[in-house]
């Protein structure tokens, strides 16, 4: 499955793929991304949580640990909505809403 986004909101610019691949020896989806800001990288596991699919990953930030958690929430076959988090040493240090719509391409 792949997801090919733009968007320009309170985050700023952001246009990303991500890949996404069951991985049976993981029992979790692999997810790759490339990222106009972050160039392209694995970036954790997905795994359903009841209707949200849920990805995490760890990274440093500033020389800490921080948990990172992307849950995909409201999921129809036209919209979903993003709800980035990060945590470094129990505090919250990022959280972000973004709501996504497929908007329908002239065909050339």
């Amino acid at each position: 499955m792949a997801e090919d986004c733009q968007t320009n909101g309170s985050a700023g610019e952001l246009r990303f793929l991500a890949v996404l691949w069951w991985d049976s020896k993981a029992d979790a989806y692999q997810f790759f991304t490339c990222a106009n800001r972050d160039g392209c990288a694995i970036r954790g596991t997905a795994r359903w949580e009841g209707n949200s699919l849920v990805n995490t990953w760890i990274e440093e930030d500033h020389g800490k640990q921080a948990a990172y958690k992307d849950s995909f929430v409201d999921i129809t076959p036209t919209s979903f909505t993003l709800v980035s988090e990060g945590i470094t040493d129990g505090t919250p240090v990022w959280r972000v809403i973004t709501k996504y719509i497929r908007r329908k391409t002239g065909k050339l």
